[in-house]
């Protein structure tokens, strides 16, 4: 899925830092800092995930068949395109 609303994303700009810090996952998780793992360690950033901003960025993720999968099975697996960053492998 890509999103066509570069200003929508509240994750924006941590995405571009995981990306130039070349992280390898990024853990993010309401009223939590944002934490990256890069070479097999997990390093905190300055983000803290409000739980509004979650909120809108899993509603630029999951179509409305991911939020059913999500409610019945309690995770799912999909991918998501930020424009001009990266695409990223996405579990919720």
């Amino acid at each position: 899925m890509e999103n066509k609303n570069t200003n929508a994303n509240p994750f924006r700009e941590v995405l571009k830092l995981a990306v130039s810090s070349n992280a390898s996952d990024i853990f993010i998780k309401s009223s939590s800092v944002v934490v990256f793992r890069m070479h097999s360690d997990l390093i905190e950033c300055d983000f803290v995930a409000k739980r509004d901003d979650l909120t809108v960025f899993l509603d630029l993720l999951l179509s409305e068949d991911n939020y059913v999968k999500l409610k019945a099975v309690g995770d799912v697996d999909i991918s998501y395109v930020e424009k001009g960053i990266g695409r990223f492998r996405v579990n919720v």
